[in-house]
This record gives C-alpha cells, structure tokens and sequence, in this order.
C-alpha cells in the first residue's frame, strides 16, 4: 500500500467512535453542493457556443472535417478534437433543451469539487484540507468550473490523481483516457504527470508499483481513444497544436500570465503554499510534477488551472499533522447523518434547478437571447437582432465582419449559415487571419501591413459588426467610406459606401 493510501486509511480508522456519517464527509458534501452550484449558473463560454452548434451539426450530417462556418478560411481542415463533448451537449439539448446542459454541466463540476476533496484527504487536518481545497477553487478560477469541454479533461486529470495514490483500480484509466481524449486535447498531461511521479517515487527510494501499473493502463487508454470518428488524428492533435506556436502568439490563454486578476494572483499564493509544504516534507514523488507545471503555468495562462489539481497531492501528504489545532473529522455521529442527508436532497434540488427555468419565446431579440439558460451580456445580442430583423445576417452568403467570441455566438445561432470571419478556434486558422484579427483588434498597422481599414476592405463585408469604444469602431465611424447604421451603448454596425456615397447594406453575396 502507498504511504498516501495507509495515511487515508489512518484518517478513516482513528476516532471513528459512535455510528454514522463522518463530519469529514459532511464538509465535502458542502464543497460538492457549491461545485454543482457554480456548475448550474447559465452558460457563458464563447467555446461553448460553437461546440454546441458542431454537436448539432454531427447530429444531423455527421462529423465534418473542414471548417463549415467561416468565410475566412472555407473548407480549411478542421481535427474536431472535442467531438464527444460536442456530441453530449447537442444530444442533452434535444432532449431537454439547454437545462439539461447546464445540469449535466453541474453534475461534473460537483463531481470536481468530490475529486478535489479526496486529493486533499492526506493532510487529515480538516482546517489545512478546507484551506487547500479553497485555494483549488478559487485559483482555478472560471477555467475550473466551466461548460468547456477543459471540465471532462480536469475530472479525468483528478480520478488519475487519485488512482496514482492508489485510491482507485488503476483499470479505470482506460475509460478514462477514452472520453478524455475525445473530449479535450489536454490528455497527454495523464501520462507526464504519473511518468514524473514513478520517477519521483524511485528517487525517494520506494517501490513504484502503483505509479507503473497506472502508466500501463494509462497507454491503453490512450490507444483505445484512437476508436472513434478521428482515429490516430486524436493522439496527435495536441502535437500539431503545439506545433502552431505561430497562430496562438495572440491568443491571451496561452500567453504567460500576468497576475492581474484574482485567479491568477490565487493560484501564485498557492503556488507559494505548496512550495513552503514541500519544504517541510521534501519528496521527490511531489517536487518533479510541482516544478514542470509550475513551468508550464508560467509559460501559458491556460496550464494554471490543470497545475492546482496536479499540486494538491503532493501539497496535502506534506502537510499531514500541520497546524496547532487538529480536527480530523472522523468521528461518526447521527446528526452528521442527518446533515448528508439534508445535503444530498440539496444538492439534488441545486442540480435540477435549471429544468425549472423555461424558455418564453418572444420578439426575435429574445429568442436569440435563447431565454434564461444563456448569460450572453458581453454579447452583441441586441445588434445581431437588428442585422436578423434587416435580413442582413445568417443566409449562409452575407458577410458579417466580427470578431471571435461574436463568431462563436453567431454559430450557435445560425450553425453553417452564420457565415463568420472568425472565431476562437485559432488552431484552425491560417496565420494571415489571425494577423489581421490581432491589427482589427488593435488599430494599428505593423511595418508595411495594412491597416485595419484596409483589412475592413480586403475581406469586402456587407457589415462590420464590433464594439463602437474600440479603435476599429471609432475608425468606422469617422470613416467617410463606411457608415453607421445601428448603435446601442456598446456595438455599431457600420456598412461601405459606394462611390457616390451612397450607404449600401446589402445581403447576399460581398458587398464590393
């Protein structure tokens, strides 16, 4: 048995006087029943949108492999990487609308927060196991708890946690990596993290025969993924991604962090708690993976959320026995029954909320507004209704220029009619669209390139739909060869004018 597997045990055995539930298991029901209500807030993710929209598209002409939504980059081959996912969330939605998605959004993001509490079991102190468990939470921030498919990747990064600290049949990997790796490209952390703590084991002069079996289940896995509708594209399809360091240098998510909002300045202090932990308890085992994804989270914004799950292990056995005061939390007791059981009837009634929430069609703003299952407020919802109502958006020809997440929602309205210039699938793209994004963006031209304006004009848009404080929004508005037809407090909608100066919105094909 592994040293954080008899520490479990010890935490299970010692002061289990009287009958019924442990307050141990109290306290992570509360973390449960807080994951599955974050988990069922209405959904917000731009990625969401459009993996909603290739679920749908599967669901009714199978699944495609070149790109079928933009005007940038028609027929580009497009590896959809997260079509199981995909899949799930149209399937939900045609049998229970976008309710059931949120509450299968909810059920896995209870789930995390199950998974979370477990890894922190070593450190036996239910003051120290609250604290880790609360910085997880917090410095994971809105990539931890979120519709993205990143969610199916981070439960299944957990339960192999859990399974290198022999908590689990190290079979189970098998399943695992088979969802994990149709689900989201992240899978190939699996594999580094339990071959970094075989290794470390070893280093600490102790038999790694979980962490070898594990690793051995883990390759199966990943070779079983390759059945599906990718193939062997699935295992290399994070590779490739790498390989595109090109295309993702503008991407935020992937740059180094700057430490500037409450996630990332959360997941520094628990960096630092981590490290003074592994001071106190130095083992290789903890160190080797807490040093890589440190690296990696420095290096990309996007890896800190897989770090905080990848240091709680090794963080909490270091910690076992801190602090003045020690309440385990074993103790059993009837009223800690009544207390889960009060729980679970919560967390049951948090988890189907949303099928509470009914859809009232309306006006044609509402119905793109998709009722109360959608939190779309930094979306240009109002304007695209305009553009919808003028007929000048989702036939499938019309050119909407738009940035990406307005190119996310516009495909979960209109699927393969929506006809964008682009959206945050950034592996897919060619660089020469990225780059203009990135000079839409900021306004400014780079050396001998073409300016914003001149960008505007090369893709010959009927509309540019953007948000009227930013400086493409001010050019097109000062611009005497575009003209304001729509503004709210936030977008505009600007049309060219023709030689004469006339004001030509136009749907159907390229404006000019």
């Amino acid at each position: 048995m592994t040293e954080a597997a008899e520490t479990v045990e010890q935490v299970e055995s010692n002061g289990t006087g009287g009958r019924g539930v442990r307050l141990s298991t109290v306290v992570g029901l509360v973390l449960v029943a807080i994951g599955a209500l974050i988990g069922v807030s209405a959904l917000r993710d731009n990625s969401f949108l459009t993996h909603l929209a290739t679920g749908r598209l599967i669901l009714e002409d199978g699944f495609p492999s070149h790109d079928p939504y933009s005007f940038s980059a028609p027929g580009e081959p497009w590896v959809v990487q997260s079509w199981l996912a995909s899949l799930a969330y149209a399937s939900l939605e045609s049998l229970g609308g976008l309710g059931l998605v949120r509450v299968a959004v909810g059920a896995l993001c209870a789930a995390l927060a199950g998974v979370v509490w477990l890894l922190t079991g070593p450190a036996r102190n239910l003051f120290v196991r609250l604290g880790l468990a609360g910085l997880v939470v917090v410095a994971g921030g809105a990539g931890l708890w979120s519709e993205r498919p990143l969610m199916v990747g981070l439960l299944g990064l957990g339960l192999i946690l859990l399974a290198a600290e022999g908590r689990l049949d190290p079979r189970w990997a098998v399943p695992i990596l088979w969802v994990w790796a149709s689900s989201h490209g992240s899978f190939p952390f699996a594999l580094v993290v339990v071959v970094l703590l075989w290794i470390g084991r070893r280093l600490d002069g102790e038999d790694p025969a979980v962490e070898r079996r594990l690793a051995i289940w883990v390759v199966v896995g990943m070779l079983v993924a390759m059945i599906g509708p990718l193939g062997p594209r699935v295992l290399l399809f994070p590779f490739e991604l790498l390989g595109r360091q090109d295309a993702l240098a503008g991407v935020k998510e992937w740059e180094a962090p700057g430490f500037n909002t409450t996630s990332e300045r959360f997941f520094l202090l628990f960096a630092v708690v981590c490290l003074l932990a592994l001071a106190r308890r130095p083992k290789w085992r903890a160190a080797l993976p807490y040093a890589l994804f440190l690296a990696a989270a420095l290096v990309a914004a996007r890896n800190q959320v897989v770090a905080t799950l990848i240091f709680l292990p090794g963080a909490a056995l270091a910690l076992e026995g801190f602090g003045p005061f020690t309440l385990t939390g074993a103790r059993r007791s009837t009223a800690m029954t009544g207390a889960a059981g009060v729980l679970v009837v919560a967390i049951a009634f948090i988890g189907l909320s949303p099928l509470l929430d009914e859809d009232e069609p309306g006006s044609v703003e509402q119905e793109l507004i998709a009722g109360p299952h959608l939190a779309l407020s930094g979306y240009p919802v109002a304007a695209v209704a305009w553009l919808d109502q003028e007929g000048l958006i989702g036939d499938g020809e019309t050119r909407v220029l738009a940035r990406d997440f307005t190119g996310n929602y516009l495909e979960s309205l209109y699927g393969t009619d929506a006809n964008v210039f682009v959206d945050d699938r950034f592996d897919m793209y060619p660089v020469e669209v990225l780059t203009d994004q990135a000079t839409l963006l900021s306004g400014e031209s780079v050396g001998d390139k073409p300016g914003a304006l001149e960008i505007v004009d090369g893709w010959q848009p009927a509309a540019v739909l953007w948000e009227s404080s930013t400086p493409l929004g001010q050019l097109l508005a000062t611009s005497d060869r575009w003209a304001v037809v729509y503004q709210d407090d936030d977008w505009l909608v600007a049309c060219p004018r023709d030689a004469a100066g006339a004001v030509r919105c136009e749907a159907g094909a390229p404006a000019r």
